[in-house]
């Protein structure tokens, strides 16, 4: 449901993708810390210097092994986020699911409000291409687009990429943890615990990909339908930004409430810096006359 501090309406979205991320996360570490495990040590007593512990664990791997283990965490990791070794997105890769309801959702939104706004032309005598009234739009004719379709393939594009790179780091951060490890001699016990941690950072990392990625998916349908619908009807339009009342909204963000820009002006904004991460701001379509002035509902 959509509110003052969630425009956008995806809370549940994110919630469930963010779950599924942690999910899968869960299970690597659980792999890893098998894998890790069956690493077999022996302990000797060192003469403790002050404070430091006196024994240190000696594990039996070689440099072989070690890098065998290293392509296992990496295997892993891409199995359960990736499902794919290759780095080849699957026809039915796990994530395209939650990235095809908010871009479906924005899709339908956004052809619907369309519609509406192709009402008020009608009433206030605006005409379209060649001088016509203008027609609205099916909403199973946008969800059957090539531009849809194709809206579609860039988010899971994009999202698969972002994923690689988090798999990537978590098994390079994972892998480090193990084998600085392994040369220090820590306690087996101390690893795990850090091994633990890494993946807990990875978590949060998952979460804030969720959290933007969603809204994207969603916001991007909104654009995209604002954009091609303007070619169907023949109208020209662009969008009004909503921002999200939060305490936490940036300040660039809040300046930005109620103001109307061209699509190409809000997708350059979006993909400035940082300004997607953890965004919650939307769009809605808005009509603009012949002069460039937004056309009052």
């Amino acid at each position: 449901m959509k509110s003052d501090v969630d425009p956008t309406g995806q809370r549940r979205n994110r919630r469930k993708t963010t779950k599924r991320f942690a999910k899968r996360l869960a299970a690597a570490k659980s792999k890893v810390l098998t894998r890790f495990e069956a690493i077999q040590y022996t302990t000797k007593s060192e003469t403790p210097i002050q404070n430091k512990e006196g024994v240190v664990f000696k594990y039996d791997i070689t440099p072989e092994q070690l890098d065998q283990l290293r392509k296992d965490i990496e295997r892993t990791l891409n199995q359960e986020l990736l499902e794919s070794t290759d780095l080849t997105m699957p026809p039915d890769w796990w994530y395209k699911v939650d990235l095809e309801q908010p871009y479906r959702e924005g899709t339908i939104e956004e052809t619907n409000r369309f519609n509406r706004l192709v009402e008020v032309a009608i009433a206030l005598g605006i005409l379209a291409k060649f001088r016509m009234p203008p027609q609205k739009v099916p909403v199973e004719v946008a969800l059957s687009s090539r531009a849809y379709i194709a809206g579609k393939a860039a988010q899971y594009t994009q999202s698969f990429s972002n994923v690689a790179g988090l798999s990537s780091t978590t098994s390079t951060q994972v892998f480090r943890v193990i084998s600085s490890g392994i040369k220090a001699g820590l306690p087996r016990g101390e690893i795990k615990t850090q091994i633990r941690e890494r993946f807990n950072v990875s978590e949060s990392a998952a979460k804030r990909i969720a959290e933007t990625e969603i809204n994207r998916a969603y916001n991007d349908a909104k654009m995209d339908s604002v954009t091609e619908n303007a070619d169907r009807t023949g109208l020209q339009a662009g969008v009004i930004h909503i921002s999200a009342l939060l305490p936490t909204t940036r300040t660039g963000h809040a300046d930005r409430h109620g103001n109307a820009y061209t699509v190409s002006d809000q997708t350059a904004w979006w993909n400035e810096n940082s300004n997607r991460i953890n965004c919650h701001c939307s769009v809605e379509s808005v009509l603009i006359d012949e002069n460039g002035l937004i056309v009052d509902e």
